[in-house]
């Protein structure tokens, strides 16, 4: 379910909210076909989250890791970046556009539904 974008500061309040069931939408990826999506935590453990498309359960991001769903690693506190447009990871410690994987907005639960 898409809602409102939920605002993280830092990479523990990231690794809090991403748990099984959490949505959130990738505003920026290296793989320009994944921008837009709207991905569910399938599995989340202290290393990392395993995200699938719920409404997609053929899709090669769902389908991965064994049905597990695509990986996405935490790494360090100093790969990532947060700001009111989202949760950036980035390859290192410099936080140029060449260096960037990943931005994520989070997304809180609609209570209309």
């Amino acid at each position: 379910m898409q809602g409102k974008s939920k605002s993280v500061k830092n990479l523990s309040q990231l690794k809090n909210a991403l748990k099984p069931g959490t949505d959130f939408l990738i505003t920026w990826h290296r793989n320009f076909d994944n921008i837009g999506q709207l991905r569910q935590v399938n599995i989340a453990n202290t290393q990392g989250i395993y995200s699938i498309i719920p409404e997609d359960p053929g899709s090669p991001v769902t389908t991965a890791n064994c049905g597990k769903g695509t990986w996405l690693p935490f790494r360090k506190a100093s790969n990532w970046s947060f700001t009111e447009d989202g949760a950036s990871l980035y390859y290192g410690d410099v936080h140029t556009p060449e260096q960037l994987i990943i931005t994520i907005k989070l997304q809180e639960e609609n209570d209309d539904e």
